[in-house]
């Protein structure tokens, strides 16, 4: 079975990863992302799993070049790493052709077994005038959710004995079972380092205190992701010759400060009618990617597992 996504379905995700572009385009296709970072890497299985112990993903084929598609990661833990489909730019595809079973081997063979995801790039059209094309877009992401966190329960606790006693950030516990946050209140009388309004103490000291706040670390860590997408091309052709030049820049902020992804691509085609049944075509394309990427998942490093063990009583912003 073969299953057609057409260029201009694909470009107007504006999507990263062109692998992402074929979520909810082709049946019985399975698409899953590692993270919500920058360049994360996607999984892509056709017709589920075929092997046990082999490779699941599609072969990949580019103007008809078998490519690797490696990368990403299989764990839970340490960074995840982009894979290789990342580093095509989805405004230079013409079309994305999705071979499954018998269609798929019968063509590429063993490599093939998993199916295989068939792209084809834009090229030149003959006796056509030159085309320049530009176009720019902006996309914003948020964090959709986030689970659910107490904020009844101080910084302490972090044993039997210490069970409901307060354990500021000095002690460096990372248990939330001290004392009620209602029972406590700022203390200013005295400069404190790791909050503006002063210590917490319990009410009875200082009855004029203001009351405790419960600190919602997601609110200060995560921002506003953004992307910038840019796109040019130059295309034409004679009754003979027929060729294509595009450029594009990428530039994608996640909502982790200090996660990002750039790439940069150049892609040239040409085409060159020699006889009337001889035709030579060439492609030539450079990439360049750059990315910061934080720890992940299952792991002591990793950024979400420390934000969500810190305590509704400490402010990670110190007040900015």
């Amino acid at each position: 079975a073969v299953q057609e996504v057409k260029g201009e379905e694909i470009g107007r995700q504006q999507v990263t990863n062109v692998v992402n572009a074929l979520v909810g385009q082709v049946a019985g296709v399975q698409i899953n992302s590692s993270s919500g970072v920058p360049g994360a890497s996607s999984n892509i299985r056709i017709r589920g799993v075929s092997s046990i112990l082999g490779n699941n993903q599609p072969l990949f084929v580019v103007d008809g070049i078998p490519t690797n598609n490696g990368g990403g990661s299989g764990g839970v833990g340490s960074v995840d790493f982009s894979n290789r489909a990342i580093d095509l730019n989805p405004e230079d595809i013409e079309s994305i052709n999705v071979l499954k079973g018998p269609a798929a081997t019968s063509l590429y063979g063993l490599q093939a077994n998993a199916g295989a995801i068939v792209i084809t790039t834009k090229r030149g059209k003959n006796d056509s005038k030159t085309s320049v094309n530009f176009s720019y877009s902006l996309t914003l992401d948020q964090v959709n959710r986030f689970p659910g966190m107490q904020t009844q329960f101080a910084q302490g606790g972090g044993s039997a004995a210490a069970a409901g006693i307060y354990q500021g950030p000095a002690s460096t516990s990372a248990a939330s079972w001290g004392p009620r946050m209602d029972t406590l209140v700022f203390d200013n009388r005295t400069p404190f380092p790791w909050d503006p309004n002063g210590q917490l103490v319990g009410r009875s000291s200082f009855p004029g205190g203001a009351p405790a706040i419960a600190y919602n670390p997601n609110d200060a860590f995560f921002r506003t992701g953004v992307s910038h997408l840019y796109n040019a091309s130059v295309s034409g052709g004679n009754r003979d010759f027929s060729y294509v030049l595009s450029l594009s820049h990428n530039n994608n902020e996640g909502v982790v400060p200090m996660s990002n992804f750039q790439r940069n691509t150049v892609r040239l085609n040409l085409d060159y009618q020699a006889y009337s049944d001889l035709k030579v075509s060439a492609s030539a394309q450079y990439n360049r990617t750059d990315a910061r990427r934080i720890e992940r998942g299952s792991n002591v490093n990793g950024v979400t597992l420390s934000l969500w063990r810190t305590p509704p009583s400490f402010d990670i912003a110190g007040g900015l």
